[in-house]
């Protein structure tokens, strides 16, 4: 194009018919099955054998790649953008896309629909999934009940916390709480689990703390939650492993980071209904998890 913007170009019809095709992903389909989002990729215009190579392209910054039928695709189009974030953000490869079909947790619902809000792309979405995006947008008309022996006790921001993650565990999703220091997150998770506990006496509850914190915490429990049945794994590794042998009376158990790696071994057949980490930067990468 360069050349005939400056120069009167000889070309032959053969050369002049050669197509050169935009990329825009025509449209991604996306269904909820139980906790995972099945996202179906095949109506995304390009021949998804193709895949691997024209990325390959892509990525190298070049701006055509020739497809199979003797076309050329503009590496430039904003599509490509999408589809290398739709890979990064959901965490998924190139494997995937080839297969059709891919499935990936539920949470990146709210992504995939930030996403379709952009414009980048279009979504086909099933009614599951609008009703969790709906129920999410409009989470503070939610106002969940404050067990009733508590009220009175928690601020207004403090109840907005706790509906906050009632909100989160209706819809089986994480989230974060991050509220300044000093302003009673503890209170706010002893209150969730105290909620959690009338719906299911037998709830078990994994607290994950820096050291110096984890009688902080038995502590907070003891002045907002005594009732609550409790265990520290901390001391010696015989103590530790008869304490994690021994739950069937315990809802809450509370260990460190630094236990919880040496102890990963035993933690493998227990299970817990929600896990809460305090101080959550220590999970950044995997030797602090």
């Amino acid at each position: 194009e360069l050349y005939m913007k400056k120069f009167e170009v000889l070309a032959t019809d053969n050369f002049k018919n050669r197509e050169i095709k935009p990329f825009k992903i025509n449209s991604i389909g996306v269904r909820l099955e139980s906790n995972l989002l099945n996202i179906n990729i095949e109506d995304i215009g390009l021949d998804l054998s193709e895949i691997s190579q024209i990325l390959e392209r892509y990525k190298l910054k070049k701006k055509y790649h020739r497809l199979k039928d003797g076309t050329f695709v503009n590496l430039e189009s904003n599509g490509f953008e999408s589809l290398e974030n739709i890979i990064d953000s959901l965490n998924i490869s190139v494997d995937d896309i080839k297969n059709k079909e891919v499935q990936v947790p539920k949470y990146r619902a709210l992504y995939l629909d930030k996403l379709a809000s952009s414009g980048k792309i279009s979504i086909n979405k099933d009614k599951k999934f609008d009703d969790i995006i709906l129920g999410i947008a409009n989470s503070k008309d939610e106002n969940f009940e404050v067990p009733c022996n508590f009220k009175g006790k928690l601020r207004d921001y403090q109840k907005v916390g706790f509906n906050w993650l009632k909100v989160l565990d209706k819809y089986n999703f994480g989230g974060i709480l991050a509220d300044e220091m000093g302003l009673g997150k503890t209170i706010q998770v002893i209150y969730y689990i105290k909620e959690m506990l009338k719906d299911d006496e037998n709830s078990k509850f994994l607290i994950v703390v820096p050291t110096s914190l984890a009688y902080n915490w038995d502590h907070e429990f003891a002045m907002f939650g005594s009732n609550i049945k409790r265990k520290i794994c901390l001391g010696s590794k015989e103590k530790r492993i008869n304490i994690l042998k021994n739950l069937t009376d315990t809802n809450v158990l509370i260990t460190t980071y630094g236990l919880l790696r040496e102890d990963e071994d035993l933690y493998q057949n227990l299970s817990f209904n929600t896990m809460i980490i305090d101080e959550a930067q220590n999970i950044k990468n995997n030797m602090a998890g």
